[in-house]
């Protein structure tokens, strides 16, 4: 997920800003955490962790995008 949708994400944020869109996608992965960890701990099925970490791998790919320009 990261070595796909991070470059792409390079690309794409400058129709927002850098800091606009950083802040977005860090406020999406601040309040997804708490939901994917409670979500893996009530439900600890193979599907359901390999959501949770890709959905996390995503967020964090669309952060790690723009540091990168």
């Amino acid at each position: 997920m990261l070595t796909f949708l991070t470059p792409i994400a390079g690309h794409d944020f400058r129709q927002v800003g850098r800091t606009t869109h950083m802040i977005a996608v860090n406020l999406l992965l601040l309040f997804s955490i708490y939901p994917a960890f409670l979500l893996l701990t009530r439900n600890p099925t193979p599907a359901v962790i390999v959501v949770a970490v890709l959905w996390l791998a995503t967020l964090k790919s669309l952060y790690y995008g723009p540091l990168l320009h």
